[in-house]
């Protein structure tokens, strides 16, 4: 299992209890992982150290991405050229945000607010406004973009 883990270390997110709040017992530790191939997000139980579900998210998802509080997990889906934002209590798409292109890797800021897209096709990165889950500028950046931290 440790090696399977650390293959997939780039296309998952790991969600746990937040720093600084009581631990729940019933919070699981949770690793989302991309299936890049396929249509779906594995959810791996780290406590279990089992895959617990799958998420049906769209055809060759992405880039993974988690807002600070631990609540919204962004996916991108090239053939949908979407970000589907999840809420990480349910496992449920919530909101879905069309691009100006094929997204790639995404990152959230710190504050929550926006999230930056690698636009792979255009040479530029989106900067969705998560609040109204619409794309607020579009930023050239140079030829096949595809990583963001």
């Amino acid at each position: 299992m440790k090696s399977f883990l650390s293959q997939v270390a780039l296309l998952s997110v790991l969600i746990s209890t937040p720093a600084g709040l009581a631990a729940d017992s019933t919070a699981a530790k949770k690793l989302y992982v991309a299936n890049t191939a396929g249509e779906t997000l594995s959810v791996i139980d780290l406590d279990r150290q089992e895959v617990v579900g799958e998420i049906p998210i769209g055809k060759h998802p992405h880039g993974l991405a988690l807002s600070p509080d631990q609540r919204r997990l962004y996916c991108s889906v090239e053939s949908a050229r979407a970000i589907n934002f999840l809420d990480t209590s349910t496992d449920k798409i919530v909101a879905s945000v069309p691009t100006t292109g094929v997204p790639n890797q995404l990152a959230a800021t710190p504050d929550g607010q926006w999230v930056y897209v690698a636009i792979n096709d255009k040479g530029t990165a989106d900067i969705i406004d998560v609040q109204h889950a619409k794309v607020a500028k579009t930023l050239d950046i140079g030829s096949r973009p595809h990583n963001c931290y």
